[in-house]
């Protein structure tokens, strides 16, 4: 009867490995918490897309929306809403290859590490057995895998589905977030935990640039109010101190006003806009280096 049971579900699980394989290209949007879809992309990343992708943005919530089709050259987006561009880091630092270009939000550098799931993702036995049996990744979960198929005969393959697209914009709900991250900036962290959080980036930053990978800074736009704060002037002087603009390549924030439905995150006309602006400027930044080698 064990014998029986044991045959069973090692029969099942090659079946659904069987299944996965097949139906792989389509299973692109599986997660179904921001958690979970953050743990889907990073390890897409590490078990799939560093070995395929020259170019890398870590990042949050903010960079993540932003049209990767509109940025010069295959980019894979490592930005994972609730995190930090510190996590994203991490992920790199763990993959097998290392890109040749790294573009990194500066927004949310003061943040920290702020997942432990991440580092989780670095032990050697779990990497071992998510790339060898697919069936374990937060990925491949069999109702995750339905949920992505059924989004995919719906909408096709496409990044990111606007579904408040037909709404009008609430300027009454965006005032009152504004508001309330203007009173929780006015709570910042200490100067010293701020300089810590960007002392690891450059940690990061020096090590991956010692093995020939070029890293570009840039800073995404959100509401003027917030932009002048003073916690956001704090971490731009700690961001310039650190990374002076003559020896690392830096994308300022535009100078004009854009419009977010919360304070942070832009509407997704206005997210068109600054991707446009970001990429005039990142092709100035990296037209030398895509013609590069890449690093070892």
């Amino acid at each position: 009867m064990i014998l029986k049971s044991v045959l069973t579900a090692v029969t099942t699980l090659l079946l659904y490995t069987v299944l996965i394989v097949f139906f792989q290209d389509s299973i692109t949007h599986s997660g179904q918490t921001t958690l979970q879809r953050n743990i889907v992309k990073a390890e897409d990343y590490l078990y799939e897309a560093n070995s395929h992708f020259d170019t890398v943005l870590v990042g949050s919530s903010m960079s993540e929306r932003l049209i990767m089709d509109i940025l010069p050259g295959g980019c894979y987006n490592l930005a994972m809403a609730g995190f930090s561009s510190l996590d994203g880091l991490q992920l790199i630092k763990q993959s097998e290859h290392l890109p040749r270009l790294i573009y990194i939000e500066m927004n949310t550098l003061d943040r920290g590490q702020t997942s432990d799931a991440i580092q989780a993702l670095g032990n050697p036995n779990r990497q071992f057995l998510n790339q060898y049996l697919p069936f374990l990744r937060q990925k491949y979960q069999p109702v995750g895998v339905v949920k992505s198929l059924l989004r995919a005969l719906q909408y096709g393959q496409v990044q990111f589905v606007d579904f408040g697209a037909g709404t009008a914009f609430d300027s009454s709900f965006q005032e009152k977030a504004v508001q309330g991250k203007l009173q929780e900036m006015d709570n910042m962290l200490p100067d010293s935990v701020i300089q810590a959080n960007i002392d690891v980036a450059g940690q990061y930053v020096e090590a991956f640039r010692r093995k020939g990978v070029k890293v570009i800074f840039f800073e995404t736009p959100i509401d003027v109010r917030l932009q002048s704060h003073r916690m956001t002037s704090t971490v731009r002087r700690y961001m310039k101190n650190r990374f002076p603009s003559s020896q690392y390549p830096t994308v300022s924030v535009p100078p004009d006003a854009y419009q977010t439905n919360d304070g942070i995150h832009l509407t997704q006309a206005e997210n068109i806009r600054y991707t446009t602006y970001l990429r005039q400027h990142l092709h100035q930044l990296t037209t030398p280096v895509l013609t590069a080698e890449v690093p070892n």
